[in-house]
């Protein structure tokens, strides 16, 4: 009886907590459903852009999947996107030093004055500021690096950071 009443609560349970949000689930499924090259290195590409939902085994697996679809491909963008992703998967596992290495050479090839490319410059630039904040290295983190005429469209303010508090509190010269 024991028995019967603790697989009834496991089951239970297991049918009410799900691991992946909606979203997340949605493009699994589109990523499964996928056929060609490009295409599904796109779809692979999307379901990691959240990949703070995303398990870490999962990470990992579709970081390599997009990496070896990615040498396949011909467009420069997607390569870029999936070396990013590998990015993300180092970062979720705490691996920091590998997370500023890919984030180093793929940020030249990818400049903020490239309207094509800007999005993926942002995003990179984010990891290597959440990268520097892991190792505890806030000054970094919030370095002005745009020139000054770009960094006010750029940011959404004039700091690199996007706040004028945190770069007050953080890069002041007073470690918090």
């Amino acid at each position: 009886m024991r028995t019967l009443i603790t697989c009834l609560a496991i089951l239970f349970l297991n049918s009410i907590v799900s691991a992946q949000t909606k979203k997340i689930d949605s493009l699994k499924r589109i990523v499964d459903a996928a056929s060609g090259n490009d295409e599904q290195l796109a779809a692979i590409l999307s379901y990691c852009e959240d990949y703070s939902n995303i398990a870490l085994d999962s990470i990992e697996k579709y970081a390599y999947i997009a990496l070896e679809l990615a040498a396949k491909s011909k467009d420069e963008r997607l390569k870029s996107l999936a070396r990013l992703t590998l990015a993300q998967d180092y970062m979720q596992w705490g691996w920091t030093d590998s997370t500023h290495a890919v984030v180093d050479i793929e940020l030249p090839k990818n400049p903020v004055t490239d309207n094509a490319r800007r999005d993926i410059y942002f995003r990179l630039k984010r990891l290597k500021a959440v990268a520097f904040g892991a190792d505890g290295k806030y000054r970094e983190r919030c370095t002005p690096d745009l020139p000054a005429d770009q960094r006010q469209s750029a940011a959404g303010g004039p700091y690199a950071c996007g706040d004028k508090r945190f770069h007050d509190h953080h890069c002041s010269g007073e470690r918090p």
